[in-house]
């Protein structure tokens, strides 16, 4: 949420704070010497290490901060523009701001997203230098004439990328987001290969621009290569939205049971990924069968009731014959509840599959932020 990307962005902000050479610290082992000896890349690579063990509590801080790029301002390049000079143009972040916004107006009433809005205010806060500036205009006179195919960009999903490296680094990816990536990993390889040269050539420009000079060595047949090794990556461990993986069905159990138990992990990952995934899959259907085979049998035909607190299936009411009180999720009996000792064995094997087989997806969706992470993190940005 927005208030736990603030947090913590205000923890990283105090973790640097104490990291800076300041005489009251200076009994700090921790703290970063600005007076030592040592260029740029050296300082922010240690507190790229300190923030990545302190504050993002990474599995392996050492390999984050191997990775931390420092660009320098290129000869000639324009300084940002101070704070009192946004805030009289209307480039302030702030709501309260007497100058109109300039970014909108700049901008289609209709149709600007927020990361276009967003990247144009970055590029008029921190103006490129000559090169970047040369390969923007080069682009939109490109863009602007009538002859140029449109670059299939416009369904391509906006991935920050604070989020994006954040998620990957924490082994936090869902399955949404790798989708996401997928779309725009592909929209880059297809605008990368199709492109015409003289929409290709500034585009790659600005992007090594905008990546601090960190994707210089991506041609066009490069970048291509690299975003259709991501998406290959993503299709063997991810399922695609449009394959339906169908939950468990039965005439006896209500639906709102089966999504509960079976919708963290069913069209998440690929089925045949790894064979434990599918080993697990299996288990859940075996179990599932055996749970209605046991409502048939010790239910008959009386109504079936879920209790969703407990994610207990039961009957209600007073009835018949050999008949137990289920226990609930504090392992006390339910009152006013029966089941039968067959229905209870048969649902919490059920129960314990399907978490399996939930905890064999994320650890799949793990792995995979892991390798991206190492190995695909500057084609994924």
């Amino acid at each position: 949420s927005r208030a736990q990307e603030t947090n913590r962005r205000n923890a990283a902000k105090r973790v640097a704070l104490s990291l800076v050479d300041d005489r009251a610290r200076l009994d700090d082992d921790r703290a970063v010497r600005l007076s030592d000896p040592g260029d740029d890349g050296a300082r922010a690579r240690a507190l790229a290490l300190a923030v990545a063990r302190d504050v993002l509590c990474l599995d392996d801080p050492e390999a984050f901060a191997a990775d931390v790029r420092v660009a320098t301002r290129r000869p000639g390049a324009p300084r940002p523009l101070f704070a009192s000079t946004a805030r009289e143009i209307g480039l302030a972040d702030d709501a309260t701001a007497l100058v109109p916004a300039l970014v909108p107006h700049l901008l289609p009433a209709r149709g600007a997203r927020a990361a276009s809005q967003r990247f144009l205010r970055n590029w008029l806060l921190a103006p490129p230098d000559a090169s970047g500036a040369a390969a923007m205009r080069s682009l939109l006179k490109a863009l602007a004439d009538d002859a140029c195919p449109p670059l299939p960009l416009d369904d391509a999903p906006n991935l920050p990328r604070q989020k994006l490296v954040r998620l990957l680094a924490e082994k936090e990816a869902n399955a949404p987001l790798f989708r996401d990536l997928r779309t725009c990993a592909d929209r880059a390889r297809r605008a990368a290969a199709d492109a015409p040269p003289a929409v290709a050539k500034p585009l790659l420009e600005l992007l090594d621009v905008e990546g601090g000079g960190a994707y210089r060595r991506y041609d066009g047949p490069g970048l291509a290569k690299a975003a259709e090794v991501l998406v290959d990556d993503i299709d063997g461990v991810v399922a695609s939205s449009d394959v339906r993986d169908a939950l468990s069905d039965s005439p006896r159990l209500p639906e709102a049971f089966v999504q509960r138990n079976e919708g963290p992990f069913r069209g998440v990952v690929v089925r045949d990924h790894r064979p434990e995934i599918e080993a697990a899959y299996a288990a859940v259907d075996a179990a599932f069968g055996a749970l209605d085979a046991a409502i048939d049998e010790g239910f008959g035909g009386a109504e079936v009731t879920y209790d969703v607190a407990n994610n207990v299936v039961c009957l209600r009411g007073p009835v018949a014959g050999d008949f137990v009180s289920p226990l609930d999720r504090f392992r006390r009996p339910l009152a006013n509840r029966k089941t039968t000792p067959g229905v209870e064995a048969a649902l919490a094997a059920y129960a314990a599959a399907c978490a399996d087989a939930a905890q064999g997806a994320r650890a799949a969706l793990r792995a995979l932020s892991e390798h991206a992470y190492a190995t695909r993190l500057d084609a994924a940005l």
